[in-house]
């Protein structure tokens, strides 16, 4: 098994370091923190937000110097308020359970770069690409297109795996089957992200998927859609990516009519499946948009409501 975090913990003991890993007990963090003088701490976002938003978070904190941010993108905001409220030194990373860490960057407060940008390549054995829509090499010189990442001695990839219960998949073997934008495709790992050069690094556009990251794992929202349809018969719900202020994914659901399900209700719903989902917000609409094969028109919602993505560029 692999994951970033678990290769965030090797790197630490290889140096002569100790690791204190928490799962069940990771509501008590800042209690850890504080008793064992934790130095340094891997995370994400969301857990982050969380911590910021306790009163009287900072006491625990004191023996912190570093935190490496991962699974999700980080803010420039969110960093700033690690480094100015605390005096933290901010590790941004960008990777994947199959290539391991990728892009990586020391955030500095007096010189943050664009809203996403994620740094450089953090090895010389690892290729970097731009791809079109359909999958080919974009020249060097291309701007924007789809990260392609491959290892020049073939080694570390691994194939996606899949818990049936709506996480995205690659290699054609779970809910995600028959999709042609990520996994592996000739030995290049294609996460589905947009990238966009920055000098010798690289920043975060989007995604030509349709999914929701939440701390690191990423649900497809078409299944979630069909799973709020199964659940509320009758009723039109679509449920969209939103941005909150720190830069971390919300899912907000667009609701048809005034007597749609409630926040707490649609919750309760996504509970049965998706248990990592919650529901920051709904927006009522007096109709839905319709495509003229009388499905919810997506993009007609996302461009309502500025959540529009942008579409990889042709190859040519």
């Amino acid at each position: 098994a692999a994951s970033w975090a678990m290769n965030g913990n090797l790197s630490v003991l290889l140096a002569g370091g100790s690791v204190l890993s928490l799962t069940s007990e990771r509501a008590k963090l800042l209690s850890y923190l504080d008793l064992y003088r934790v130095e340094m701490l891997t995370t994400t976002p969301v857990v982050l937000s969380q911590i910021l938003g306790i009163p009287g978070a900072a006491q625990y904190l004191t023996g912190l110097r570093d935190i490496r941010i991962g699974g999700a993108a980080a803010s420039n905001a969110l960093a700033q308020r690690l480094t100015e409220e605390f005096g933290l030194r901010v590790h941004l990373g960008y990777g994947s359970t199959e290539m391991g860490m990728a892009l990586g960057r020391v955030f500095d407060p007096a010189d943050p770069g664009p809203e996403g940008y994620l740094g450089l390549p953090v090895s010389e054995n690892l290729e970097v690409g731009l791809y079109g829509a359909d999958l080919s090499r974009l020249p060097d010189t291309a701007a924007e297109g789809l990260a392609g990442f491959r290892y020049r001695n073939g080694g570390h990839a691994r194939r996606y795996v899949t818990d049936g219960i709506g996480h995205v998949t690659g290699d054609g073997s779970g809910d995600d089957a028959g999709d042609d934008t990520t996994g592996f495709h000739d030995g290049v790992f294609f996460p589905g992200d947009l990238l966009r050069r920055h000098g010798a690094g690289f920043v975060y556009v989007g995604r030509a998927k349709n999914i929701i990251n939440v701390s690191g794992n990423k649900f497809s929202l078409d299944l979630i859609a069909g799973h709020l349809a199964a659940q509320f018969p009758g009723v039109q719900l679509a449920p969209l990516v939103e941005l909150d202020a720190e830069g971390i994914e919300r899912l907000r659901v667009v609701v048809a009519g005034p007597d749609g399900p409630t926040v707490a209700q649609l919750d309760a719903a996504l509970e049965r499946r998706f248990p990592a989902l919650r529901v920051a917000r709904t927006v009522a609409v007096a109709q839905m948009p319709m495509t003229a094969t009388a499905k919810i028109d997506y993009a007609a919602l996302k461009e309502r409501f500025g959540e529009g993505r942008p579409r990889p560029p042709e190859a040519g």
